[in-house]
């Protein structure tokens, strides 16, 4: 499940495996986190890319921890890592998917802005 908060009165929760509940979804975002790193937030853009991009959830969240970071644009970072992937994706076999993910940091949270995919 991924959060996709535009203010109190509009949260709503968008899935890539079943739906739940709210506080189910917000539970599944902040997972793991609990070594200091900040809630993650998607925008509903990368929401949008990511499933259409084929990086899930997971992968996103594991970029952002694991990943090489490098500036972006407007205070932005880009967020980079490699997953072992072997098999095909829209029709062409490759061996490596990289996931990344571009974030901003803010004070209590990291917002996802967009994510992309490369497939090697």
């Amino acid at each position: 499940m991924i959060v996709f908060d535009y203010g109190i009165e509009n949260t709503r929760t968008f899935g890539f495996g079943q739906e739940g509940s709210l506080a189910a979804a917000t539970e599944s975002v902040k997972m793991g986190y609990g070594n200091g790193m900040k809630p993650i937030r998607f925008s509903r853009h990368a929401g949008e890319q990511a499933q259409e991009r084929g990086a899930t959830t997971a992968e996103v969240m594991e970029a952002i921890r694991k990943g090489a970071r490098e500036p972006a644009k407007h205070g932005r970072e880009f967020c980079r890592y490699n997953f072992t992937f072997g098999r095909k994706w829209q029709g062409k076999p490759y061996a490596v998917k990289q996931v990344a993910p571009v974030i901003k940091e803010e004070a209590n949270e990291i917002v996802v802005i967009t994510v992309y995919t490369f497939y090697f």
